[in-house]
């Protein structure tokens, strides 16, 4: 079942609400209504959700971007308040949606995969087992050094046709591997997009464990 946010305040509860395996998806730069590309992503899990039984809790993001229109999760990365308020709000959605979820996943896709990127670079602990990051670079600076072998581990998936991204997804993953992070780069044939049948195959080496 696929139920369509319209609004900021809306959310949508993709695949059957007594899903064991679930994700919470934070999406990129939106409009509001969705759009055109958001509406694509979330039919994209809608048919990933039908092929592997799982489910997936997709939230809205209620900060607004700079350009005082679009919608995001957060702009400066280094601030911990927009990354702890996305945490709050995954959580809160997952269990809305799914309550009798016995694992979950995080999977952020553009603006939403640097507060991915961000949780793991903070080594902050939260509930969620696993971690996917679509279209995403650095947001912050790499100078610092840090042991980071024992957080959470992350997938940093890079399209080559994404010529904003790419590189810099190379080069944060770089930076993960050089701080010891459990970090992998997956590369797809894409651009800045939700690539379904690489997404798929990720999901099922976590779903089929």
């Amino acid at each position: 079942m696929l139920l369509t946010a319209t609004s900021a305040s809306a959310i949508d509860c993709i695949g059957s609400k007594d899903s064991k395996k679930v994700a919470v998806y934070l999406h990129g730069i939106d409009t509001e209504p969705p759009s055109t590309q958001e509406i694509q992503n979330r039919l994209i899990l809608s048919s990933i959700s039908k092929k592997l039984k799982m489910g997936f809790a997709v939230p809205r993001a209620k900060n607004k971007c700079p350009d005082n229109k679009s919608l995001c999760w957060g702009w400066n990365f280094n601030d911990s308040e927009s990354v702890e308020s996305a945490i709050i709000t995954a959580k809160a959605t997952k269990l809305k949606c799914f309550p009798k979820a016995t694992s979950a996943g995080l999977i952020g896709f553009s603006n939403g995969g640097f507060v991915v990127n961000q949780i793991i670079k903070g080594c902050r602990k939260t509930e969620f087992s696993w971690f996917i990051s679509i279209g995403a670079g650095s947001s912050w600076s790499e100078n610092d050094k840090k042991d980071l072998s024992k957080c959470s581990s992350l997938i940093l998936m890079a399209g080559k046709k994404d010529k904003f991204n790419y590189e810099p997804i190379k080069e944060l993953g770089k930076w993960f591997k050089d701080q010891k992070a459990n970090v992998n780069i997956v590369e797809f044939n894409d651009g800045h997009s939700l690539p379904e049948k690489d997404l798929e195959n990720i999901l099922k080496s976590f779903i089929l464990e």
